[in-house]
């Protein structure tokens, strides 16, 4: 009799566990909905426009050197290596201290577009959709 009102009673023990355990995972399923997703959303739209900042500096200073930005055939690489149709002795560069353009928050490459005067530039990174001229584009604020 004792040993099966034990049996009774671990059974129950076992019951009430397994529905605590369902319960604790269903709250924290639930709570999970409410932690802010968008914080890491923003995170990486203010990292774009971090870097397209300091590209934008660096481009001020290629300008200054060279009384032109660099053409978008030359692209932003002109910052960080001497582009071949420039003379040798007129290269201050680098303008960067990175061994590489580096790339947007969704790892794509930042956009350049040099006019045709030089007299400016547009630099941009085409978000996280990867595709250039849709709303999610991220330029210089």
């Amino acid at each position: 009799m004792k040993k099966r009102l034990l049996i009774v009673l671990l059974r129950g023990v076992q019951a009430f566990i397994l529905v605590g355990g369902l319960g604790l995972i269903l709250g924290i399923l639930w709570a999970n909905q409410f932690i802010p997703t968008c914080d890491l959303d923003r995170a990486r739209v203010a990292a774009a426009e971090a870097d397209i900042k300091s590209l934008s500096c660096a481009l001020s200073v290629y300008e200054v050197d060279h009384d032109a930005y660099p053409t978008t055939e030359q692209g932003l690489a002109a910052l960080i290596a001497k582009p071949v149709d420039l003379g040798a002795l007129r290269w201050k560069g680098p303008y960067l201290n990175v061994g590489e353009i580096p790339k947007d928050p969704w790892e794509h490459e930042y956009v350049y577009q040099g006019s045709p005067s030089g007299k400016t530039f547009r630099v941009f990174s085409a978000g996280p959709d990867g595709v250039v001229g849709t709303e999610d584009d991220i330029e210089k604020p």
